[in-house]
């Protein structure tokens, strides 16, 4: 077992821990209060800022101890130019959510697999226009005629 694993154990503990008394304060802190701060409100953010604080630690240990175990073997985890990718596809995900209504969900869906795959270092516009529409349109007849669910028309009415 790698040290920095042994270095996460105690902040993993404390995790589940946390996670356990934050699942109990309904059952042990009764409500007085109507309105958005209740009796619970304070334990619910001690609880939560606790395994925040425990959860940040973890990541920490392990990232550290990841670089460390890197520098030691020569190999990167952890890459510029990967975590950039890692936020533009997490900026393309937002974008697509907020314009899912306004456009519907086949043109958007095409158009958040195409920026996705080009992201991911694909150039080939056959390749990403084929898989795009076929995916696109592949799950919105898995969704709308196999399941009989709405989707966002958008401008296009499917």
């Amino acid at each position: 077992m790698p040290d920095y694993i042994k270095k996460m154990i105690p902040s993993a503990v404390i995790l589940l821990i946390d996670a356990i008394l934050f699942l109990l304060i309904p059952s042990q802190v009764k409500v007085l209060t109507d309105g958005l701060v209740t009796t619970r409100f304070m334990p619910y953010v001690v609880t939560g800022m606790i395994g925040l604080s425990a959860a940040v630690d973890l990541l920490q240990t392990f990232i550290k101890g990841r670089r460390a175990e890197a520098a030691s073997t020569g190999k990167r985890y952890f890459s510029g130019k990967g975590f950039l990718r890692v936020v533009g596809a997490m900026a393309a995900l937002a974008v697509y959510l907020m314009l899912m209504p306004t456009i519907g969900f086949v043109v958007d869906s095409v158009l958040l697999c195409v920026v996705t795959m080009l992201l991911l270092g694909n150039r080939n516009v056959k390749q990403i226009l084929l898989v795009s529409v076929l995916l696109s349109f592949g799950v919105y007849c898995l969704f709308k005629l196999g399941l009989s669910l709405r989707l966002p028309a958008g401008f296009f009415f499917f």
